[in-house]
């Protein structure tokens, strides 16, 4: 049925009959990528249900499973010790959230449960030179996207493709400095919540 609808509109619009299989091939992806998501939404649906239901047990002291219903249900392995710091907070959902995004600079140490930056980074300093890295690859590869008419014709074809790299390259590290900023962020943030929670 799609293709006989796909077949008459590129007759009418007399597109080129490459097209037809590149539509097809996009209506089978779009079909395959959204019955994936259907069915991440249901088995994380369900593993909040497991996740209730082992809770709602106040005996069970299984750790490894509820190690493993947590890495089910938010994609990351937690340890016991810090899944149990983060429930015992006054709001546990927006805290493991924040704890999640921030795993790679903070950890759960101590007898008395607290959260600790690992290596005792500086993490205000740590933000302010990933923030500033941003801002300076950021604004370089946005300089030389709107500069990239004027170089194409003075340089010709052969300049396209180092000029995308080069484009690509720069707004990826914007990026990923803008993500190392805002994990720090959550971070800093998080361990202040966290002292005043406690």
């Amino acid at each position: 049925m799609e293709k006989d609808i796909i077949s008459g509109f590129v007759n009418m619009v007399a597109l080129p009959q490459a097209t037809v299989p590149i539509a097809l091939f996009s209506v089978y992806v779009y079909k395959t990528v959204k019955e994936r998501f259907m069915l991440r939404k249901t088995r994380r649906t369900e593993t909040l249900d497991r996740l209730l239901a082992f809770f709602s047990d106040v005996h069970n002291g299984n750790n490894f499973v509820k190690e493993q219903l947590f890495f089910n249900h938010f994609g990351v392995l937690l340890s016991s010790r810090e899944i149990d710091l983060l429930l015992s907070t006054k709001t546990p959902s927006f805290h493991l959230s924040r704890f999640i995004h921030a795993i790679s600079l903070v950890e759960i140490s101590g007898a008395p449960l607290a959260l600790k930056i690992k290596k005792n980074r500086k993490l205000p300093r740590l933000r302010k030179w990933y923030l500033l890295w941003y801002a300076l690859s950021g604004m370089a590869g946005v300089l030389l996207l709107l500069n990239t008419n004027a170089v194409f014709s003075v340089l010709g074809p052969k300049s396209y493709a180092p000029w995308a790299i080069m484009i690509f390259s720069l707004l990826t590290f914007a990026w990923v400095n803008m993500d190392a900023a805002l994990k720090a962020s959550s971070a800093i943030s998080l361990q202040q919540e966290l002292q005043e929670d406690v």
